[in-house]
């Protein structure tokens, strides 16, 4: 995986300013940005919505092969809809903490969420459901919640007592995964092979 780490990291930056419609919720803003489909725990996101009246919930991200008619309502939660890749980072802005609220199900077996990285780079806390790959990848920074209960207590956590080890672990995991890094990795393995081939050359010569 890979990161736009200087575009999400926008987010931090003091000019970023968040938009009119998340800027006025109620805070604490606890946000998602993605797809909206058939890997998303519903029934969480109401749960985390009816755990604390006073937390705003923000899903934001354009609905796929789902009925959004279905979608849990809560006057705390807020289905936003998509909104543009260039805008991204000032809806995070607004965040307090960053959700991925998976469904553990065969659609979400196999993914490895590329916003982990890009919740990292914005500079703020993770919570997310067990998803294998964001255990083996991102469990050193994002909090994984196995239920629903770890998952709001974890939100909860996270609002009250935001672990600033855990953040500066995924900015720089964040600046390691950047584009450029990725780029600059690739090229550094080409080099040593060109060179150790090189060097088998001269020895069989």
């Amino acid at each position: 995986c890979g990161v736009d780490a200087a575009h999400f990291g926008k987010a931090r930056e003091a000019s970023t300013a968040a938009p009119n419609d998340i800027a006025q919720l109620k805070k604490p803003v606890l946000g998602y940005f993605g797809v909206v489909d058939e890997r998303m725990d519903y029934e969480l996101v109401g749960k985390l919505a009816e755990a604390n009246r006073d937390w705003s919930i923000v899903m934001i991200g354009p609905a796929i092969k789902v009925d959004p008619a279905a979608f849990p309502q809560r006057a705390n939660l807020h289905w936003l809809g998509g909104r543009d890749y260039k805008d991204l980072p000032a809806y995070c802005k607004g965040f307090d903490v960053c959700l991925m609220p998976f469904a553990m199900n065969e659609h979400t077996e196999f993914i490895n969420p590329t916003k982990s990285l890009e919740y990292m780079a914005t500079g703020r806390e993770i919570v997310s459901s067990a998803v294998p790959d964001v255990i083996s990848n991102f469990g050193s920074v994002v909090k994984v919640a196995r239920s629903h209960d770890e998952f709001i207590q974890l939100s909860r956590q996270a609002v009250e007592q935001p672990d600033r080890k855990a953040i500066a672990a995924g900015l720089h995991m964040a600046s390691e995964n950047s584009w450029e890094s990725i780029v600059n990795k690739l090229e550094q393995h080409i080099r040593d092979v060109l060179v150790r081939n090189n060097n088998e050359v001269k020895v069989a010569a």
